[in-house]
């Protein structure tokens, strides 16, 4: 089966977040296209990139071909306009390396959060004095996705450096959610009259071909599901104020990861589009570029906001980026998973 006969959804919402994933992907490789064209190393910059990565993007347009042309054709303009700003702060004499979705080929064995390697390169041809460049596309105005993970893992994963008290509060977590998804469950069953709730949306529900995307439940069902939500938030955010009140700076630490520059030497440029009247989406609008240097004065006085309610996600304020947690599903709310959205929004 090809990647391509994978994409089959079911839902205006889930094609978006593919098409979020595909033009990132295509952004990414253009920009460090781009770049290498600008030292003459282009054909270096194809041959050194990972084969089943380039074919994977060859089938990403051909499925934007059909399903967002537009988009495909705006890429290459976004593409060139990140370019231009990376020229102006890179070394005069460099080499690109593309990282993917993997880390091969880059020669780098923890890339973090980049996208694109930079080498200084000397005159005698030796590299050196690596730079990782994180690319982000987005909507003006909007967040900017940074990190995810799974809800199972996420506190003990980002804030390990807490050691057991990050083990204990991430068991606790997960027995709360287990418990949370369980009356979920009880509920939803109790309503579509499917008799007892066993912990798994079983056979039944399929074979009465039930919802499986809260966006496909009724206002009445869907409560249930974003009660779900809520529940976990409220548990996210208490583990949250529990490692602060133990150690502030600590969880200062930890938050660098959160904001997409697990590595301190990490360059993130934001390439922003919007919607013009008579010439359509996804014109240029404004870049971003975030640095160490930006990052560490403003969580110099981080803050966590209360909990909103019926609200699944809440702020970090590190003035003048705001930090967003956001609870989703993995996929289906039928499914017992659900993963972290990190993201900033800017100036």
């Amino acid at each position: 089966m090809s990647i391509m006969d994978q994409w089959h959804f079911e839902t205006h919402i889930q094609n978006e977040a593919l098409i979020n994933e595909l033009k990132g992907g295509l952004f990414e490789y253009q920009v460090g296209r781009l770049l290498a064209q600008n030292v003459e190393s282009e054909d270096q910059f194809i041959t050194a990139s990972d084969a089943s990565e380039l074919d994977r993007l060859k089938a990403y347009e051909i499925w934007l071909r059909q399903y967002d042309p537009h988009l495909l054709k705006q890429i290459p303009h976004l593409a060139m306009r990140a370019k231009e700003k990376l020229i102006e702060i890179l070394p005069s004499h460099f080499e690109v390396a593309w990282v993917g979705k993997k880390a091969a080929g880059s020669g780098v064995a923890d890339v973090c959060e980049a996208d694109l390697v930079i080498y200084q390169k000397s005159p005698s041809g030796k590299l050196s004095n690596p730079e990782f460049i994180s690319l982000k596309l987005c909507k003006s105005h909007a967040y900017v996705n940074t990190k995810s993970g799974g809800c199972h893992s996420f506190i003990a994963k980002y804030f390990a450096s807490f050691g057991s008290l990050a083990d204990e509060i991430q068991k606790k977590f997960n027995h709360n959610m287990d418990r949370a998804f369980w009356e979920m469950g009880e509920n939803l069953y109790q309503a579509m009259d499917l008799g007892t709730f066993q912990g798994t949306f079983d056979q039944e529900w399929q074979i009465r071909q039930l919802p499986e995307l809260p966006g496909q439940l009724t206002p009445e069902l869907k409560r249930f599901v974003h009660n779900y939500y809520f529940c976990m938030i409220r548990e996210l955010h208490l583990a949250f104020t529990l490692l602060i009140e133990k150690e502030p700076e600590l969880f200062r630490q930890c938050l660098w990861p959160l904001l997409g520059l697990g590595a301190r030497n990490i360059i993130q440029l934001v390439c922003f589009h919007e919607t013009k009247k008579d010439i359509g989406a996804y014109q240029f609008h404004s870049l971003a570029l975030i640095r160490e240097k930006d990052v560490e004065s403003a969580l110099m006085n981080y803050r966590l906001e209360a909990l909103k309610p019926e609200i699944s996600s809440f702020l970090i304020d590190c003035a003048p980026y705001k930090l967003q947690l956001r609870l989703k599903p993995m996929n289906k709310f039928t499914a017992k998973s659900l993963k972290v959205n990190c993201s900033i929004l800017g100036h």
